[in-house]
Order: C-alpha cells, then structure tokens, then sequence
C-alpha cells in the first residue's frame, strides 16, 4: 500500500509541474488562472492526504 501512494505521490508531483508550467504567462481571462490556482490547491490538499495515509501506514 505504501508503495501505491509513493507512486501516486510521484505522478501528483509530475502534474503539479506541469501545472505550474502551464500558468507561467497566462493572463487572467475568463478566469483561467482562478481555475489553475483552483486545481493546483485541490491537488494540493490530496498531497497532504495521501501523505498522511503513508504515515499512518508507515506507523503501522
């Protein structure tokens, strides 16, 4: 289990670079960037979850 989140830790990781990458210059139109910095503060959040769930399993 630890090591299915590890991976998904690795591919949120991956997005959250392209994610980023695809904001650089973009201006704010019909709320573009607003969606982006949406996105990038749910996965975000998932991060912390995940990491989380592998502490836990890691402490089991």
């Amino acid at each position: 289990m630890s090591y299915a989140v590890d991976n998904v830790l690795d591919e949120i990781a991956i997005g959250m670079k392209v994610l980023r990458d695809t904001t650089k210059g973009i201006p704010d139109v019909g709320g573009i960037r607003a969606s982006h910095e949406r996105a990038r503060k749910a996965v975000g959040a998932l991060v912390v979850a995940l990491e989380d769930v592998r502490s836990k399993i890691s402490d089991s």
